[in-house]
């Protein structure tokens, strides 16, 4: 970019773009945010695909500093979108409109433990859900994986299940392994047990089933496409763990409120 510069060469949204794309393997936020500011500075009209890019970035920020700011930065990008009607172009691509309000509950799984027993990262995520379903999204199980993964963090063993039973088509495998272990963890695995059944499976054979999801590729398409298109796809292959807390999973099919507000302004306390 310097050297663009250096020679008078006027960057295009290609190519800040693409510096934003740069920044995906470190999670360098700060760095992929200002690469989005300097385009509005330098009048470049903005499409949805920075902004995806730039979301794309957060959902990688791993390291638990930078989680937080990373997590301010997506909500406050998913209501820049919004508002500026980005999300309706970009249900015309080719994400769907998925990737923004699937990338913000993305990144509330990388929230240490302590921080996603916080109110506000479980409800966040569950605003995604309600912002999807009013803009006419079908949520895909790229955004029920970390739906139920964000609600075992907080201990919601409850929410967890309801959103399972909440999906509008048949979950595929890697959405039930999400499940057993958010119940697993919480010494809760009989919650899991009709719908380990329902899908044909037992307890002894989900090794082998995670085994064999792991090595899908399909799992990273597959927060592209109609969930219709891949209800066989693979898992996240995420260990089922034991141990953990109590929690209490009675009236697992009371209704869920998904409804409430991603901003920073109006966090809950």
């Amino acid at each position: 970019l310097n050297d663009m510069i250096s020679r008078h060469i006027s960057p295009d949204r290609v190519t800040f773009t693409m510096l934003i794309n740069c920044c995906v393997k470190d999670g360098r936020v700060g760095d992929a945010t200002r690469c989005l500011r300097a385009m509005e500075t330098q009048g470049l009209k903005l499409d949805p695909r920075p902004y995806v890019a730039l979301m794309n970035v957060c959902a990688r920020a791993e390291h638990i500093q930078a989680v937080d700011n990373a997590l301010e930065t997506a909500c406050s990008l998913l209501d820049e979108m919004e508002t500026k009607g980005l999300i309706d172009d970009d249900m015309q691509g080719d994400t769907g409109g998925y990737f923004a309000y699937n990338s913000v509950i993305s990144v509330c799984t990388h929230c240490p433990a302590e921080r996603a027993l916080e109110k506000d990262i479980k409800e966040k995520a569950l605003s995604c859900l309600h912002r999807m379903k009013v803009r006419g999204i079908q949520p895909n199980s790229y955004t029920f994986c970390p739906l139920i993964k964000v609600m075992g963090m907080a201990g919601d063993v409850q929410t967890a299940v309801a959103l399972y039973e909440s999906i509008p088509y048949r979950p595929d495998e890697w959405v039930l392994l999400a499940l057993v272990d958010v119940c697993c963890k919480w010494n809760l695995s009989h919650l899991a047990d009709p719908y380990v059944r329902q899908q044909g499976y037992t307890w002894e054979t989900l090794p082998q089933l995670r085994d064999k999801c792991s090595k899908d590729p399909s799992w990273k398409r597959a927060q592209y496409m109609n969930p219709s298109r891949f209800q066989s796809s693979g898992s996240s292959g995420r260990q089922i763990g034991r141990g953990g807390h109590s929690a209490d999973g009675s009236a697992c099919n009371s209704p869920v409120n998904f409804a409430g507000s991603c901003g920073r302004q109006s966090r809950s306390t």
